[in-house]
């Protein structure tokens, strides 16, 4: 596969991520910002995980370039996040997912959209 193509695959991937945290963004504003709000809401987790768990499974689909390349990014850890959500659903701490939500998810997404103009613009 040449370089042009894992850069168009992974920049569709990395779109993608950005539009799963923009989901749980939204879901916040939908269903509210305070943690008794999430802990309260089996729709508001539910979204919420569903958004994680796409995020981490399309993180296992990037090409190891990138993530060398965006090392500031903890890509393993989202991956396994991914599958604590598939395996363990029920064992989760919901108010360590809170504070993923909280404190990790736009950082990521902003992190994502610096990928993207980069990427897009050497093309």
């Amino acid at each position: 596969m040449t370089e042009d193509l894992f850069t168009k695959r992974d920049v569709r991937n990395i779109e993608s991520i950005v539009k799963h945290c923009g989901t749980i963004e939204e879901a916040v504003q939908l269903f509210g910002s305070e943690v008794e709000d999430f802990i309260d809401n089996v729709h508001f987790q539910n979204d919420c995980f569903f958004a994680l768990s796409q995020i981490g499974e399309i993180v296992k689909r990037l090409s190891s370039e990138l993530k060398a390349n965006y090392s500031n990014v903890d890509w393993s850890d989202i991956a396994k996040l991914r599958d604590i959500i598939a395996h363990n659903y029920e064992s989760i701490e919901l108010l360590v997912i809170w504070g993923i939500i909280t404190e990790e998810v736009s950082p990521l997404k902003e992190k994502c959209e610096r990928i993207l103009k980069e990427k897009k613009s050497k093309w």
